[in-house]
């Protein structure tokens, strides 16, 4: 097996616009790569004066033939590759071909960076502590603009080059005692390639009209608030809450929801008002995604590298810089007129139509994700597709039966929450059910419940939410056992190491070192150093028996940390894992019959093609088709096609 890492240069910063607008960019260029072969040291080349030197060529030869390579966050040395194949003849090297140290140890409920990679596996090999200082002398620009040459600075180059070399050392040793990935999960991660090769497209011309339009209203926005306050900008906090509770307000924070439940009380002077008004519209989170998308996006409008994959223990994609994943909701029925009106007449237009034309684009942020007029979005939402995985892993023959002959199971919840017939239930006592059957599946008890309708804007007795929650495990009582049969069969299995159990539709098996959780999918999730804990008891356990919590080594922010966890959450992180590899299915089939698959947000795929190219129904068929190891599970889906993304 091939390894390789490479070190470059560029003034693009790759944080902040993604490997492939880095590799892209017209001052990124080769300064060295190491190749290691798993027989003695690794080689480096130097490449600043000849990008494919005479050593170097029998590597090369190497990848043309097919030969398989590895490399830590091996979508960085994808995009250089191909960088190098388009510029200097290197032989263009399939996806297939690429394997990655990083997606293995995430895979494994490791850290996903080198360091933090090899010391959780018990690598003994670390990366050079020098690293960091010899990159930001030769990897980027420096302060004044300019740069600083190899030739410049012989002996720290010399450092570099050693720096190269020794990455590929500590891959090396971390790919030898790293699980390979499952047959199922390296589909996923090719998958993963694929979906962040191809990217998403957006509207770059509407993106900078956004952008202007943004910066012309804040502008406007801070001028006033200064103006009310006698000079204080409304980015400065502190001095804005005490300028406001000084008017008369009673504020304790300035967060979005504390200051619209002010508002909606409408007992503030109009000075007041006018200034919490201003703040919101200009501290907008949304709107900072414009100039991300806009300096993430390559030549051709697309965004690329905007998923992590196994972003979630469980599995599931996250996202990074764009982050489509924590785009606020918005009002999609709204969504096209605001864009059009930005299109015309940028912000002069938003004026004219709304009092508040900042909240009015944040809140349609996602429509500027849209491909070229002749082309369109097809996109579904898996429905409810915790809901059905966890009601077929619970056996529930009700809510199971409901699910598969359309019946509104929020309505039925609610049905029997208020006391009332289903035909008799009205939109708010739905919108509880539905918050019942979407919140509680996971042990949440009274007191979360009433939090838990409270970001979602609705208030609640402590009194009615325990009847809710009382409600739901009555109508579910399989469920209920789940959580605590998950545990004692958790513990069960830490006492047994390597003796399997099988566990509804699922296999445990303590290998003495982690718990695995095989999925009815064959992948696992896993927990690395799973094991009962005195030390980390509580007065409220969440478990049923009063013994030692269950611990183990989650990564957080990078590092290893003590996680607790619970028959329930448990239970949660299963539902999850499945839900993933249903949805991972359906956009391999998606993608098989000709859809090309380049977003998914959570519980929604989405594919951008031709005009008159594909339908809604058969995407929604491909995308909700049972697996064989999934027999029986309900899936259903929703779609819609437009030319611009949005909710549902």
């Amino acid at each position: 097996m091939l390894h390789f890492d490479f070190e470059t240069f560029s003034r693009a910063d790759l944080p902040a616009v993604g490997a492939h607008r880095y590799a892209e960019d017209p001052s990124t260029e080769p300064l060295c790569v190491s190749v290691g072969t798993g027989d003695g040291l690794p080689v480096v080349f130097d490449l600043t004066q000849d990008p494919t030197p005479p050593g170097l060529l029998p590597y090369l030869q190497m990848l043309e033939r097919g030969e398989p390579l590895t490399a830590h966050n091996a979508e960085f040395e994808r995009s250089i590759m191909g960088m190098l194949h388009a510029r200097y003849g290197w032989p263009k090297v399939r996806r297939s071909q690429f394997h990655c140290t990083a997606a293995r140890s995430v895979a494994a409920g490791g850290p996903r960076s080198l360091n933090a990679a090899s010391a959780s596996a018990g690598v003994g090999h670390q990366k050079n502590p020098m690293g960091p200082a010899l990159l930001k002398r030769f990897a980027m620009p420096q302060k004044d603009g300019g740069r600083i040459y190899p030739g410049e600075d012989p002996e720290a180059y010399r450092r570099l080059l050693e720096y190269c070399q020794q990455d590929v050392i500590v891959e090396e040793a971390l790919a030898r005692v790293l699980p390979p990935l499952h047959t199922f999960e390296r589909q996923a991660f090719l998958l993963d390639s694929l979906l962040n090769d191809r990217g998403f497209p957006v509207d770059v011309d509407l993106i900078s009209q956004g952008i202007e339009a943004v910066e012309e209203l804040s502008g406007e926005a801070t001028a006033r608030v200064r103006e009310l306050t006698a000079g204080i900008n409304p980015s400065q906090r502190n001095a804005i809450l005490a300028w406001v509770n000084e008017g008369g307000a009673e504020l304790g924070t300035l967060q979005a929801q504390e200051v619209q439940d002010l508002l909606a009380t409408g007992a503030l002077s109009a000075e007041v008002r006018e200034v919490l008004e201003l703040r919101l519209e200009t501290s907008r989170s949304a709107l900072a995604k414009l100039p991300s998308m806009r300096g993430s996006a390559c030549a051709d409008g697309r965004v690329r590298g905007a998923f992590l994959y196994y972003g979630a223990h469980t599995g599931r994609w996250s996202g990074v810089r764009v982050q489509p994943h924590n785009f606020a909701r918005g009002k999609p029925l709204e969504q096209d007129r605001v864009l059009d009106l930005l299109e015309t007449g940028g912000a002069d237009l938003l004026r004219v139509f709304y009092g508040n034309p900042l909240v009015a684009l944040s809140q349609s942020i996602r429509g500027f994700i849209a491909p070229p007029l002749g082309r369109r979005w097809i996109v579904a939402d898996y429905a409810a597709i915790e809901a059905r995985v966890l009601a077929w892993l619970a056996d529930e023959v009700a809510m199971l039966e409901g699910f598969r002959q359309g019946v509104d199971l929020y309505k039925w919840m609610a049905a029997r929450i208020f006391g009332v017939s289903i035909g008799a239930v009205t939109g708010e006592q739905r919108r509880i059910g539905k918050n019942v059957i979407l919140g509680c599946g996971y042990g949440q008890g009274g007191p979360g419940f009433v939090s838990y309708l409270a970001r979602a804007g609705i208030t609640v007795t402590p009194d009615f939410a325990a009847l809710a929650v009382r409600t739901y495990r009555e109508r579910v009582p399989n469920t209920v056992q789940l959580w605590y049969r998950l545990e004692e069969h958790v513990r069960h299995a830490l006492k047994n190491p390597g003796k399997a159990l099988a566990f509804a539709k699922c296999k445990l098996l303590y290998d003495g070192a982690r718990l695995l959780v095989y999925l009815p999918s064959g992948r696992a999730i896993s927990y690395p150093g799973m094991r009962t804990s005195p030390e980390h008891r509580s007065e409220t356990p969440k478990h049923r028996v009063n013994e030692d919590p269950l611990v183990y080594d989650a990564v957080f922010h990078g590092k290893i940390v003590p996680e607790k966890t619970y028959g329930s959450k448990l239970v949660e992180n299963i539902v999850q894992g499945i839900s993933r590899d249903i949805m991972v299915e359906g956009m391999l089939r998606a993608e098989g019959t000709g859809y090309p698959v380049s977003l998914t947000v959570h519980d929604e795929v989405g594919a951008d093609v031709p005009e008159g190219v594909g339908d809604v129904k058969e995407f929604e068929a491909l995308l909700t088709a049972v697996p064989e190891w999934a027999t029986g599970c309900p899936i259903g889906a929703e779609g819609y096609a437009a030319r611009r993304y949005r909710k549902n």
